[in-house]
């Protein structure tokens, strides 16, 4: 997925997936749009350069170029081919000029190894599908999930961040089970999911729901979208019955690192305040008690594949694809 070339780095990723630019956090592309300052819309007939108002606050600036697919010209569908630039300095119509001259590599793409260094980062994406190619310096400290094969017998993939996290070593989002927002608030978890009132009225549809997998409440799926969902509790036994495991610190972090047998290999951080354990949730209820769920549960001496929490803490999520 990563391809380095000199000093700049070229990789791909999910367009969902939250992404660290130049200390910026964006939550996929969707949200970078919401900043862009300055677009510049170019086709074979004509160019124009629109700038945006109330466009919110943001540490960086964000121009975008874009170039009606082919197939579009002539149809209602508004598909484009899309370049992004990224500075530290409002976008000027300068700045999207010297976008627009840089060599054309495919389909309208402006990323190439031999970007000059002042156009970086840039970001491309084709205008469909779930991929966006992303190029920068390390200096730029571009940072997003991976998808990670660890060659397991089902073929599921595991996210090499956890939900809301842009690096393997953050701890990203923590959430009760069954909750749609994350841990942004002062809301004592507790209030939300363990009322007693609301344990013993068994006519709330929303808290007697069964498992959470590829359903509206499946909060991976609902953030990344395509085949992204919380995992199954067969999936955290495969991962531990297929994967070498061992505690290590990684980038001052402690955790565990779960090698498949092809080399790859994910890291999951201690989430407990101690940074000696930690829990992650499942999307599946325990059958034999429905205020608890299953979790993948640690501590430096064991992993224990199923825990069942109270389903009122908030614990990180692991996204897997399938």
């Amino acid at each position: 997925m990563e391809n380095k070339n000199g000093e700049i780095i070229i990789q791909q990723c999910w367009i969902n997936f939250d992404i660290s630019i130049m200390g910026h956090i964006f939550h996929g592309l969707q949200d970078i749009m919401k900043y862009v300052e300055l677009s510049f819309y170019k086709d074979q007939s004509q160019q124009k350069m629109f700038a945006r108002e109330n466009v919110p606050r943001c540490r960086l600036h964000v121009g975008k170029m874009c170039t009606p697919q082919p197939a579009s010209l002539n149809t209602n569908d508004d598909r484009s081919f899309q370049n992004y630039i990224f500075r530290r300095h409002p976008i000027h119509r300068d700045d999207m000029e010297k976008l627009s001259a840089l060599p054309c590599v495919y389909e309208s793409c402006r990323i190439s190894e031999h970007l000059p260094d002042s156009m970086l980062p840039m970001i491309y994406y084709k205008g469909d599908g779930d991929i966006m190619t992303i190029a920068g310096l390390k200096e730029h400290d571009i940072q997003c999930p991976q998808m990670i094969d660890l060659g397991l017998p089902s073929g599921t993939k595991w996210s090499s961040c956890n939900l809301g996290a842009t690096k393997p070593e953050d701890y990203g989002n923590f959430f009760a089970w069954l909750e749609t927002v994350a841990d942004n608030d002062n809301t004592d978890p507790s209030d939300l999911f363990y009322e007693e009132d609301w344990l013993d009225d068994d006519t709330d549809a929303e808290y007697w729901i069964g498992d959470l997998v590829g359903t509206e409440y499946d909060y991976a799926h609902m953030r990344w979208g395509g085949g992204w969902q919380m995992p199954t509790a067969l999936q955290f036994r495969e991962l531990t019955a297929h994967c070498h495991i061992e505690w290590v610190a990684y980038n001052g972090v402690q955790g565990f690192k779960f090698t498949g047998k092809n080399g790859n290999s994910i890291f999951f951080p201690a989430t407990k305040e101690s940074g000696i354990a930690g829990d992650y949730w499942t999307g599946e209820r325990d059958p034999s008690d429905v205020h608890r769920a299953y979790t993948l549960s640690f501590h430096p001496y064991r992993v224990e594949c199923l825990s069942q929490i109270y389903r009122y803490e908030r614990m990180p999520i692991r996204p897997v694809l399938k």
